[in-house]
């Protein structure tokens, strides 16, 4: 995978999620961060970004929460590669993305 790559050349990685196809892979990756002195993480959205606070504060205003789904959706320009027969890294079995 390209994260391992860029670990074997010494360099910081942020992985967007899932940061690997499967646990092994996972774990090879961490391995190879550790043997090379790197940082190796997967990026998420943060509860304490401002966003996250103003939601936490506002909550007690509305009623008491019970349930929430929350989802935020973005089309991909790279899907609609996909579907045009195209073979971007994002869906590319080779990349393990």
């Amino acid at each position: 995978p390209q994260a391992i790559q860029m670990l074997k050349a010494g360099k910081h990685v942020i992985c967007e999620k899932p940061m690997a196809s499967n646990y092994a892979l996972a774990q090879q990756m961490f391995a190879c961060a550790e043997e090379n002195n790197v940082v190796l993480f997967e990026a998420f959205m943060s509860p304490y970004t401002p966003n996250f606070q103003v939601l936490k504060e506002s909550l007690p205003s509305i009623a008491p929460l019970r349930h929430a789904t929350i989802s935020y959706c973005q089309y991909s320009s790279r899907y609609q590669k996909y579907l045009n027969g195209e073979n971007p890294n994002t869906f590319n079995p080779a990349f393990s993305n």
